[in-house]
């Protein structure tokens, strides 16, 4: 039996199209799940902020990374913080200053940075500054550093 001419036309782009589609769809997987964007590194901020402001120093050490942990142990970090927020007090408003992106950081080695700065108030000191050091660990923004004055 022979196939017409536009019979095997088709038979041949349905036998390439099928895995050319398979190939198509295995890339877009592969790079869609890799280039997801991280959790922008306000938010992380904001969240990070949100344990200290509760009070929750072991779990904002816990969420801090790896440099931070480095330089200040989980007790220290505590002390150092109790002493931060007894002499400012509570938080009363935070609004974000800037967000800024490089690859480098005094002290660091080449890598993905932001500078988070926030203009706060606090009950006693009603004008300062927050900055917080965001280094990438793994595709996830983590605090590395933690400023105020």
């Amino acid at each position: 039996m022979r196939l017409s001419c536009h019979y095997r036309k088709i038979v041949r782009c349905r036998l390439w199209l099928v895995p050319g589609l398979a190939i198509l769809l295995l890339i877009t997987l592969a790079t869609g799940l890799s280039a997801q964007p991280p959790i922008a590194p306000e938010e992380v901020a904001r969240a990070w902020l949100k344990l200290v402001d509760g009070g929750q120093s072991a779990n904002s050490w816990e969420q801090t990374g790896s440099p931070f942990k480095a330089r200040s142990s989980e007790q220290a970090w505590q002390t150092m913080l109790n002493y931060i927020r007894r002499s400012v007090g509570p938080v009363e408003s935070r609004k974000i200053a800037s967000v800024q992106f490089s690859n480098s950081l005094l002290g660091a080695p080449d890598g993905e940075y932001a500078l988070v700065r926030f203009n706060s108030a606090f009950v006693h000191k009603s004008s300062t500054l927050e900055t917080l050091s965001l280094g990438s660990e793994n595709n996830h923004w983590v605090v590395i550093g933690y400023f105020i004055k």
